[in-house]
């Protein structure tokens, strides 16, 4: 509940505050529910059903069952750099997927993409339903989803404005890593969806 001033000292390090000086006192603050916080590894993700494109529902996180590649996409991104890449790089991932491994990709449009569109997606990509299938989740349940894998998603103008996201997860649905962006090393994806 202190009331402060100080200088803020920007290093290429970080920065830092300097000759902090207490002008007044106050109650402290309540800190505001934020939402569930991102996953770290080694944390578990609470079980999550989607459904998939089949119509059948999974369940994520715990007690999952078989070791996980988490994604995020939508059927009609427009950026090259972004879902279509993506998907390129889980056409070349699904051949070299560990027995019971698999990839889901949650669409981050669940207003459209709806289980027909996703299926026929998953169709016109190639991906095999024992290996890759996509899901959707209601966009409550995807805003928590999104919130526990880092996900930063905004719409603006008509569009989804989204980052790069990749969970793996062991076959009790806790995080052993998570990937950033596209450029994902393929070995070490493949050896962790082995192994744990």
């Amino acid at each position: 509940g202190d009331r402060i001033i100080a200088r803020m000292h920007v290093a290429e390090n970080g920065a830092l505050l300097q000759k902090i000086r207490v002008t007044g006192h106050g109650p402290a603050p309540k800190v505001a529910d934020q939402g569930p916080l991102p996953l770290r590894s080694g944390q578990l993700l609470p079980a999550t059903p989607v459904q998939v494109s089949s119509g059948d529902t999974i369940s994520l996180g715990a007690d999952q069952g078989g070791r996980v590649l988490l994604t995020f996409l939508y059927t009609t991104c427009p950026m090259p750099d972004y879902c279509p890449a993506m998907v390129g790089r889980l056409k070349q991932l699904q051949p070299d997927l560990p027995k019971g491994a698999k990839v889901v990709a949650v669409t981050l449009d669940p207003e459209h993409d709806t289980l027909e569109v996703l299926d026929a997606f998953a169709s016109q990509v190639g991906a095999d339903p024992k290996r890759w299938v996509f899901a959707r989740v209601e966009q409550a349940a995807l805003e928590t989803l999104a919130m526990r894998a880092a996900l930063s998603v905004m719409r603006e103008g008509g569009q989804i404005l989204h980052g790069h996201r990749f969970l793996v997860l062991d076959t009790d649905g806790t995080l052993i890593e998570r990937y950033d962006d596209n450029r994902w090393p393929t070995e070490r994806v493949l050896q962790q969806l082995a192994t744990g």
